[in-house]
């Protein structure tokens, strides 16, 4: 019984644990910048994203051809779980960008921004990546689920023994009736 208790305590520890390495798989660059003859651009969050905060992403395109207005398209993927979260697009009149966005995951976040001329020809697409800073809950509240989770858990198998001591009491009390 105990090494059971034991091997599902390790268990439960293991799922919970981080899985580090996944920090190694992508090259980490936190901006984009882009300069060719007449054209710069620059992009990146200018502070570091936390779960259920708005986080701002700007872009800067400087023209000397005046190429304005242009359309920027943004998506967010989640690196984990490799999928895509939000998917954006919005017209610059002047090619300056600012776009507020709210993290949901703590995991690091892939931003794809693409740039495309008034033509709808492509300028520059680009992606950055974005460590998500998580937000702990008090120790007070996860005491008090816990505390409650095991509250209902111990309920449930009380009531469970004397439903059961029931049961048996009246099928031993059934059984000699029908014996007789």
């Amino acid at each position: 019984m105990k090494k059971l208790i034991f091997i599902l305590l390790l268990v439960t520890i293991s799922l919970y644990a981080h899985h580090p390495g996944h920090e190694e798989e992508h090259e980490q660059k936190e901006e984009i910048c882009f300069d060719q003859k007449d054209l710069h651009f620059h992009s990146s969050i200018n502070e570091k994203p936390t779960v259920g905060k708005l986080s701002n992403l700007f872009g800067i395109l400087k023209s000397k051809n005046n190429i304005f207005p242009v359309l920027y398209k943004i998506e967010v993927q989640n690196i984990e779980h490799e999928e895509t979260v939000f998917r954006a697009q919005t017209i610059s009149l002047d090619g300056n960008l600012n776009w507020k966005y709210q993290f949901f995951d703590g995991s690091p976040h892939k931003i794809f921004v693409s740039l495309f001329d008034h033509q709808n020809h492509l300028i520059v697409s680009d992606f950055f990546i974005k460590e998500v800073e998580a937000v702990e809950p008090p120790l007070f509240s996860i005491v008090r689920s816990m505390l409650l989770l095991l509250l209902i858990t111990f309920s449930g198998m009380v009531l469970g023994y004397f439903l059961s001591f029931l049961i048996w009491k009246y099928r031993i009390i059934d059984e000699n009736s029908n014996n007789q």
